[in-house]
């Protein structure tokens, strides 16, 4: 058979050129014709597959909102000015810090404004998906999950400089005094041990006082004491609807009670709380997402707004220790990885903080930290932000 013979039994696309050589012509089989035809069809689908998986996972990222929206979550707070606010953009400072942390892990918050024990109520019940902003303790610990701590604040006790001679107060005087304990607070331990619980809400007929009514008790003179977190109460007492003048109310000064071994004033940090039954991966990536957002430049203005002073005060610890921070003697110092340190000021832009005479003043991104327990105890320094972790263990 020769070449032009074979045109007639092969697909034009297979004719065999045929060499003028001696060499003997090779007819290629069945399944070589198959392999090559399958071997086209491969080179032709390739191509076309890889760009219709490129063009989903583009087409998935671009509309992942879409594909995923963020779960609709149902947040608890009450009105505690200045930190949550009813007429402010996101519920006030507390509020936009839950929000924005939360809107990081994935969710989209509902806030609602309630009383305290209705949060806690419904929290503990599965009715609601948080609540904020709450003092971690013992009792607590057992009917909830918490967050890491986003702010602190500092809680005190009020008095009327007319009816009180805060100086010479006794332990004694204090037992015998009658104090506003708020409904819904958890006071640090010893308050409940210093100070008399013969408050009474005349008005309501009961011993639960809202921080208003707490406060315009007071100012009648029918309590002697109120604790409240101190720029809270400062809210209340500045307010243009309560009926008294802020100057005439002042704070016990701890270092008339110090020596008498009583605590007048204690910072503590407050949490997001979650109902016992959450489950630990979600608490895990609510604490990423706010050590993440407590990195970034917005969190030190909100924070010195929802604690109530420009400054703050917080807990936190020294990461990457090997890096050197200058203090404000002008030196600098290489202190150990996890160092406890205070917050003592913010230079976060807006911020109005007051840094005592002598010390250096934080610049954007950056914090005025004192350190403490360690070979570095004592010194107050300068530290970037991202220096600065901050969680449970702060």
């Amino acid at each position: 058979m020769n070449a032009i013979e074979l045109t007639s039994i092969l697909p034009r696309q297979y004719i065999p050129i045929v060499s003028d050589t001696s060499a003997p012509l090779r007819i290629p089989t069945l399944a070589e014709l198959r392999e090559k035809d399958r071997a086209k069809r491969i080179a032709i689908i390739l191509p076309i597959v890889a760009l219709l998986v490129i063009g989903l996972v583009v087409i998935t990222r671009v509309n992942m909102e879409a594909l995923f929206p963020a779960r609709r979550v149902i947040a608890l707070t009450e009105q505690w000015g200045p930190t949550t606010l009813t007429n402010a953009d996101n519920g006030g400072p507390a509020g936009e810090l839950v929000k924005s942390t939360l809107g990081a892990a994935g969710y989209d918050v509902d806030l609602k404004f309630t009383n305290w024990e209705i949060a806690y109520s419904r929290v503990a019940n599965n009715e609601a998906f948080t609540a904020f902003p709450i003092v971690k303790s013992a009792e607590r610990d057992e009917k909830y999950r918490f967050s890491d701590p986003f702010f602190s604040v500092e809680y005190v006790v009020f008095y009327r400089r007319d009816h009180i001679d805060a100086q010479r107060l006794t332990a004694e005087d204090l037992k015998s005094m009658s104090t506003v304990f708020l409904s819904g607070y958890d006071y640090w331990p010893s308050a409940a041990s210093t100070f008399a619980t013969k408050a009474q809400n005349i008005r309501l007929g009961n011993t639960d006082f809202t921080a208003n009514e707490a406060f315009v008790a007071l100012a009648n003179g029918e309590v002697d004491f109120v604790i409240e977190g101190r720029a809270q109460g400062e809210f209340i007492l500045n307010s243009s609807t309560f009926p008294a003048s802020a100057h005439e109310f002042a704070t016990l000064d701890p270092k008339y009670f110090e020596p008498l071994g009583i605590t007048v004033a204690n910072t503590t940090p407050l949490h997001m709380i979650f109902p016992k039954s959450t489950n630990s991966d979600v608490i895990d990536k609510i604490n990423a997402a706010l050590r993440d957002f407590r990195r970034g430049d917005k969190y030190p203005l909100l924070a010195a707004q929802a604690s109530g002073g420009d400054c703050g005060l917080d807990s936190a610890r020294i990461i990457d220790g090997a890096a050197l921070i200058r203090t404000g003697a002008g030196a600098v110092v290489t202190p150990v990885d996890g160092t406890a340190v205070t917050v003592l000021a913010w230079g976060a832009p807006g911020t109005r903080c007051t840094v005592p005479k002598g010390l250096p003043t934080p610049g954007d991104g950056e914090a005025l930290i004192k350190f403490g327990p360690g070979p570095t105890e004592g010194t107050v320094a300068v530290a970037p932000i991202t220096r600065l972790t901050f969680g449970a263990d702060s």
